[in-house]
């Protein structure tokens, strides 16, 4: 659910910014399914439907597409990073 809710946020962010033209790639091959095909999954839905709508209402070209974790090394690392120092920042990391 954590990376379904970070591609929401993603996805709004890109608008704020006024990117119309995106390609999503995920390590997360049941989000991408979702997301691509009619296939709905019950824990995601609301959400996916949230990323639907804007991706349908606002981006002139969108593509998504799977990634294995080894080829995608370095945006995970990344994403780590940005998580830890998110956290530190609301005061919340666990000890």
């Amino acid at each position: 659910m954590a990376e379904v809710l970070a591609v929401r946020a993603s996805v709004g962010h890109a608008l704020s910014l006024n990117i119309n033209i995106t390609w999503l790639r995920s390590n997360c091959k049941g989000l991408i399914q979702t997301i691509i095909t009619d296939q709905r999954l019950v824990e995601f839905f609301g959400v996916i439907s949230d990323i639907e709508s804007l991706i349908v209402s606002s981006f002139f070209t969108f593509h998504a597409s799977f990634i294995s974790k080894s080829s995608n090394g370095h945006a995970d690392s990344l994403a780590k990073i940005s998580f830890y120092n998110r956290v530190l920042l609301l005061g919340s990391c666990p000890h």
